[in-house]
């Protein structure tokens, strides 16, 4: 994957067995500015202030 790369999956599960994994790779997603979008939840992860937000929530 480059920068400005889009990841789209079906389900956030598909991607991570645990949250914990789950918040390291969308990190790694965020650093190298690539976009991941979920269909079913309809998440958002970008460098946009609600996909900061959101990860948080996941966090907890």
């Amino acid at each position: 994957m480059k920068r400005g790369d889009t990841i789209i999956i079906a389900k956030i599960s598909r991607l991570s067995r645990t949250p914990s994994d789950l918040i390291v790779i969308i990190g790694k997603c965020q650093n190298k500015s690539i976009n991941f979008y979920t269909t079913k939840e309809n998440y958002c992860f970008d460098n946009s202030i609600g996909s900061k937000v959101l990860l948080v929530w996941l966090r907890n």
